[in-house]
């Protein structure tokens, strides 16, 4: 299908379609579990609502046929356009996904696919997941599910995959790699549960840690302290903490990793609302990581949960924050269940950091502005700290730092690894590059290379002209006034080389070996190793 329009970019992981569960979140979206969320808003309806007689009106004697379920969903929209950014009205098929996101599960079989040549091929198997343990591997076809065909030149990838959501038990004809003759086995649908820290590792000097926390789903701490324990015992001794496009989640668990990261009896975060008041979260244990160099590295995704814990490491002067501004969400929000199991999301209160930083943006102008504010900064790179509004000082060292919106880093650094244009991040959207490293992969690379190991791979494989010729053909035939302007930009060139390598090296080797290729092409990765390798350097920076 050819692409006609390209959209804003915005920075996106490798999506593959999936069987497991559909990962995402909307921006900065908070739920406190300790002001127990989802309540039921029957104490609040004590009278007849006007809204459902005007509704059940028009239905009766309005001329023309209306669904009452679109009118009900504008209705309530048309109040929130009202009020602040983050209070939103989630749709009941929608709250079951959205809640998953959040507590890091999901039901499923754990596998993640790609249509090759008419048959379903397996691109990753989650670790631990039903099918793993079935037996499934990557580069598998399946046949055939519950006896009904799911490859042949006759399927639609859609009914495909509503074959898998049939049943919980799972009958499956599938043909493992270098074999002949299918194989039939049985498949449990079970809980998957998503990882939070998508990567932990030591880096190339083998004394600095690198921990990437995705989401704060419920999930997350527990995750954390498991990567730091295990890192140091590795021999880690410094840490760098990556928030970058983590929009989110449980406000519980950022105070938590903070008081892990934090000495003393500090206060971590502070909440105003309506019904609790003023309220501060203070450091209660004693943490896994409280001494060590720390370097926090965020950019203009992350938000709410990501916010605090970098507000609260730098507002104490706990380590020095890499990257670029933050999205500026400092508001609270509680979800209440509605009667036909939609939801909303009503924002209760706001958070301060330690110093007393508000970090919400402003939105006194109105949604469209507040929205149009973030593209902004985005066209603009993001590059300077916003050096408004009022100022605080750390509470340390008294560094001066400033209650505009979001968190400014101590050092600006801009991502190297995302899209330059709208045109390529539209072709990614539309899982051009996907398909093509799956088909690449599983039609050549595994005939033309035996890399026995990932560092191997890593120096010997390269993205070459050739190569890069090559997936632009492909590209050409998707959209071509889009791939000559994206082979006319020399920073979604560079994208294009790395995540390439990235995804193949994770289809070889896994997903460790897909975050070592990005780390190691990483400016903010390796401008954050060069600080804290320098004593002078990061000492200057907290006190400054």
């Amino acid at each position: 299908m050819p692409i006609l329009e390209p959209k804003k970019a915005t920075w996106r992981k490798p999506l593959f379609a999936s069987i497991l569960i559909v990962i995402g979140i909307g921006m900065g979206v908070m739920i406190q579990r300790f002001l127990s969320n989802s309540k039921p808003l029957d104490k609040y309806l004590e009278r007849e609502d006007p809204i459902d007689e005007i509704i059940s009106l028009i239905q009766n004697e309005y001329v023309d046929s209306l669904n009452k379920d679109s009118l009900y969903i504008d209705a309530v929209n048309g109040i929130l356009s009202h009020l602040d950014p983050h209070t939103v009205y989630i749709p009941a098929n929608q709250v079951i996904q959205s809640n998953e996101i959040l507590e890091g599960t999901g039901k499923g079989i754990g596998i993640e696919y790609f249509f090759l040549k008419d048959s379903m091929l397996i691109t990753n198997v989650a670790t631990g997941s039903p099918a793993q343990k079935a037996g499934v591997k990557i580069g598998d076809r399946i046949l055939k599910v519950n006896g009904k065909e799911i490859s042949g030149v006759n399927i639609i990838e859609d009914d495909a995959v509503k074959i898998f959501q049939e049943s919980d038990t799972l009958s499956v004809l599938l043909l493992h790699t270098n074999q002949v003759e299918p194989s039939n086995i049985k498949i449990e649908k079970g809980e998957i549960t998503t990882n939070s820290v998508s990567a932990s590792m030591l880096l190339a000097d083998q004394k600095t840690g690198y921990i990437k926390i995705d989401i704060f789903s419920a999930q997350v701490y527990d995750e954390t302290i498991m990567a730091i324990e295990s890192l140091l015992k590795q021999g880690m001794d410094r840490l760098i903490i990556d928030l970058r496009e983590n929009g989110g989640g449980y406000l519980e668990d950022a105070v938590n990793i903070a008081d892990e990261l934090i000495p003393g009896k500090k206060t971590l975060v502070s909440i105003n609302g309506k019904r609790e008041g003023k309220y501060d979260f203070n450091a209660a244990n004693k943490g896994v990581f409280e001494s060590g160099r720390l370097i926090i590295l965020i950019n203009e995704n992350s938000a709410s949960a990501s916010e605090v814990l970098a507000g609260a490491v730098q507002d104490w002067d706990r380590g020095v924050l890499i990257g670029t501004n933050s999205y500026g969400k400092g508001l609270i929000q509680e979800q209440y269940d509605l009667s036909d199991g939609s939801a909303i999301r009503i924002t209760t209160g706001r958070y301060y950091t330690p110093s007393g930083r508000s970090i919400q943006r402003p939105y006194n102008k109105g949604k469209e502005a507040y929205e149009n504010d973030y593209y902004e900064r985005l066209k603009n790179n993001n590059l300077q700290a916003n050096q408004e509004g009022s100022i605080f000082y750390t509470l340390v060292n008294h560094r001066p730092i400033y209650a505009n919106g979001g968190i400014n880093p101590d050092i600006i650094v801009p991502s190297n690894l995302k899209p330059n244009s709208g045109e390529l991040e539209q072709m990614l959207d539309n899982f051009v590059l996907d398909n093509f490293v799956n088909t690449y992969f599983f039609s050549e690379y595994k005939k033309n290379h035996n890399y026995l190991s990932f560092e191997s791979f890593n120096k010997e494989f390269i993205i070459d002209n050739k190569f890069m010729e090559q997936m632009k053909q492909y590209f050409l035939k998707q959209d071509a006034v889009f791939t000559d302007r994206i082979w006319k930009n020399p920073k979604d060139i560079f994208y294009l080389k790395v995540e390439v390598k990235a995804m193949i090296a994770k289809l070889a080797f896994g997903m460790d070996a897909y975050n070592q290729v990005l780390v190691l092409n990483d400016d903010c990765v390796n401008k954050a190793l060069e600080v804290i390798d320098n004593d002078a350097a990061y000492n200057q920076i907290l006190r400054k």
